[in-house]
């Protein structure tokens, strides 16, 4: 537990190092907020400046733009050890589906496999990706209901007025047979 909370307490340090337009694939520039790490090995271990990088990492990629995705991607495909990074890049809303979900479920893997801090932030993350995975799938759902609805509202609508045409013209007909 008490690793639980100082994960979560560095993940709100880490947010300190983000810098829009800008997402770091190799390492994280100094930061005195940042516990005064000089570098970050982006390794395995529970160390704090390991887990603040990848935190921070994490939070850049959450934060950047399509095109800051994409640029990050294509730096991290041609190297092997960036492996974990290209997982939670793959877990990113700006992937396919179906790319996304195994992304999520080798960030759940990699969580059982570790038991330490690094774990313990891959299942934080994996977490957070497959609500945010979920919460897109029901929103495009109810985004075809709704697009559904409001072809059915028009049909009915043209119904109606068909329909008031109809009863208007047999009122004129009532009413010109009653002058007659």
């Amino acid at each position: 537990m008490r690793i639980l909370l100082s994960t979560a307490c560095l993940f709100l340090l880490s947010s300190c190092a983000y810098q829009p337009g800008k997402l770091e694939t190799d390492s994280v520039e100094e930061n005195p907020s940042l516990m005064s790490c000089e570098v970050f090995p982006y390794d395995e271990s529970d160390e704090p400046c390991n887990l603040v990088g990848w935190q921070a990492f994490a939070y850049q990629v959450l934060n950047a733009t399509e095109e800051e995705h994409r640029g990050a991607f294509l730096l991290l495909m041609g190297k092997m050890d960036n492996h974990y990074k290209q997982i939670i890049l793959r877990s990113s809303h700006f992937e396919p589906d179906d790319i996304r979900q195994q992304a999520i479920e080798k960030m759940f893997q990699i969580s059982s496999e570790y038991n330490n801090g690094f774990g313990q932030l891959f299942y934080l993350l994996a977490t957070y990706s497959n609500v945010d995975h979920l919460n897109k799938q029901k929103i495009v759902q109810v985004e075809k209901k709704l697009k559904v609805q409001t072809s059915n509202n028009v049909k009915l609508k043209k119904q109606l007025k068909d329909t008031q045409a109809k009863i208007q013209a047999i009122m004129d007909i009532e009413q010109d047979l009653n002058t007659n």
